[in-house]
């Protein structure tokens, strides 16, 4: 496993178009050192970190996120549909007997 060195801005000129260059690139090396950390298919790296839930949390999308939305927006399309089948069923349906209900 090679090591990549840092480069210290103050060996490059602050002003020069180099310096920042070479911070974006410490910058993505660093971040991607972190992704590595958490990639269970890293070679070069311990390993995947466990996840603390709790279980409020256990089996529920990220607050905010887009997976939240759609559930709550397929939510509210099943309520509809059981509102609606519920309205035809009371205007439609009759009963077939008094004493016992029956669904024909």
């Amino acid at each position: 496993m090679s090591v990549i060195p840092e480069i210290i801005p103050s060996q490059v000129d602050i002003d020069s178009p180099l310096s920042s260059k070479v911070a974006m690139f410490n910058n993505r090396e660093k971040s991607h050192t972190e992704s590595q950390l958490t990639n269970p298919f890293s070679e070069s790296h311990g390993g995947m970190q466990r996840l603390k839930i709790s279980k409020e949390e256990y089996g529920r999308p990220k607050a905010g996120s887009l997976t939240e939305y759609r559930g709550k927006k397929a939510n509210i399309q099943v309520y509809q549909e059981m509102l609606e089948l519920c309205t035809v069923i009371n205007d439609e349906g009759h009963s077939v007997s008094k004493q016992t209900p029956e669904i024909r």
